[in-house]
This record gives structure tokens, C-alpha cells and sequence, in this order.
């Protein structure tokens, strides 16, 4: 069992920071935790996606340097600095700017506790959809959030207040 991790374990520098990257990634996918303040959550997650990326870069940097590969350091620099340029264009596009979540209406209150069904769209800008889903979001703390995707149909209308 163990040789099957140590296998899948990437073994530069680069690929370990990429392994952690994508396992942090889907990990957080399936954790119902979100900041309270939406723009601490948008600023999180930009701010999270840019620091990666830089890593990202300086590990690529430091891969091409450290090796050996009799390339003068003036060729590699001029190699480098347009694929870094065309990187930073893509990852700009692809993670940075595209989507957000928009907080939309608040449609029921608990009566219960302090929870409240929420509508969400995904806004991509001129590819939107309009397309909104309805979450149930249950303050932890006055900073965190627990927050699960909700059916609206099959709500106990008795425990909720419509608004």
C-alpha cells in the first residue's frame, strides 16, 4: 500500500507544488465552508489562484536554472519570458476573471436558528445563463459559513419563513 502512494507522489519540486495545488483543489470542492463576507470569499480565492500561480512560476524558473542543459542563461531568458507572458494571459483569463458567484435574494428564514435559503448565480459575464441555485447557509461563526446546496421543493414549509 505504501509504494502505491510513493508512486503517485510526483518526485521534482514542481510537481509536488502542482500534486498539492490540484489536491487542495478538489478537497475544497467537497467541504461546505465558505467565508461569511462575499468579498473576502472573491478576494480569497483571487488572491489564493494568484499566489499559486507565482509559485507556479518560480518553480518553473528554478527547474530551468538549476539544470544543467548547456543553454546560455541569455537564450533561456529569452525563452522564458514570452512563455511566461503567454502563461500569465492564459491563467488570467482561465482562473482570475471569468466567474463569480452573485449573492442573489433571500427567499426563507429558519425558525429555528439563524439559517436562511439563499439564491446564487453563477455570473461568467456575456456567457451567463441566468441559470440560479438555492443554498442553505448556516452562520458557524460571524466569519465562517456551513453551506450546502437546497431543494426548495421538499423544504419543511412549517420550520421556514417565507420572505
Amino acid at each position: 500500500m505504501k509504494s502505491i502512494f510513493l508512486k503517485i507522489i510526483p518526485s521534482t519540486n514542481l510537481g509536488k507544488l502542482i500534486y498539492l495545488f490540484f489536491l487542495l483543489k478538489i478537497i475544497s470542492y467537497f467541504l461546505p465552508f465558505e467565508f461569511a463576507d462575499f468579498h473576502l470569499r472573491n478576494y480569497f480565492n483571487t488572491y489564493l489562484n494568484s499566489l499559486v500561480f507565482f509559485i507556479f512560476v518560480v518553480l518553473i524558473f528554478w527547474e530551468i536554472y538549476k539544470r544543467n542543459s548547456g543553454l546560455n542563461l541569455l537564450v533561456v531568458v529569452f525563452i522564458s519570458i514570452p512563455f511566461l507572458i503567454f502563461l500569465t494571459l492564459v491563467f488570467a483569463f482561465l482562473f482570475l476573471f471569468p466567474c463569480e458567484w452573485q449573492e442573489g435574494k433571500v427567499f426563507y428564514l429558519s425558525k429555528s436558528d439563524n439559517s436562511k435559503i439563499q439564491e446564487r448565480m453563477l455570473n461568467c459575464g456575456a456567457t451567463t445563463d441566468y441559470s440560479y441555485r438555492f443554498y442553505k447557509i448556516k452562520p458557524i461563526t460571524g466569519f465562517l459559513n456551513y453551506v450546502i446546496e437546497q431543494d426548495t421543493s421538499s423544504l419543511g414549509k412549517n420550520n421556514w419563513v417565507k420572505i
